[in-house]
């Protein structure tokens, strides 16, 4: 009795290990900052100018950008997200995530109201599944899986496959 006890009242102490919200993506781009071969890290660098810990919010900045009544769209930051989101709140880095939702706005199936680049940021797999495999209930091609593999392929010098307008690999997006 008392040693369940002792593990209920542990695994209340224990913050949550979860990688999503702003704190979550934080420690999982530390994670694999640490990960990173001294090569990769300088090549990261040329290209994002920012460590992985920094950047891992960035999708979810990116998911402040709303379409007013006009059907223009604008960087509206949610209070969650702002703390997480000062590094992006410069008039270039709003910009790029208006150009950036602007492009991907409609180019899946999509909720009605949300555009497509909220789509692209997670997928939604049964915790019963040991492996991610498109097909299974919440995967989709415009998921983040498939995200992360028109990006690699971006990175490669490739064109970004549908539905994803990736316009370079340089901080442009």
């Amino acid at each position: 009795m008392f040693a369940g006890l002792l593990v209920a009242v542990a695994l209340c102490a224990c913050g949550s290990a979860f990688a999503w919200g702003p704190r979550g993506h934080e420690v999982t781009g530390a994670i694999a900052d640490q990960l990173l071969q001294p090569n990769a890290t300088q090549h990261v660098q040329s290209i994002i100018d920012m460590p992985l810990r920094v950047a891992s919010t960035w999708a979810d900045c990116v998911k402040d950008v709303k379409q007013s009544s006009t059907g223009s769209f604008v960087y509206k930051p949610m209070a969650q997200n702002h703390a997480a989101c000062v590094t992006f709140e410069t008039p270039e880095g709003e910009a790029r995530m208006v150009d950036y939702v602007t492009r991907n706005w409609a180019t899946c199936p999509r909720p009605k109201g949300k555009g497509c680049h909220n789509q692209y940021h997670y997928t939604d797999i049964a915790i019963r599944h040991k492996q991610y495999k498109l097909g299974f209930a919440g995967t989709s091609d415009y998921d983040i899986v498939s995200a992360i593999n028109a990006a690699i392929a971006v990175l490669q010098g490739q064109s970004a496959s549908g539905p994803f307008s990736i316009r370079t690999s340089r901080r442009r997006c």
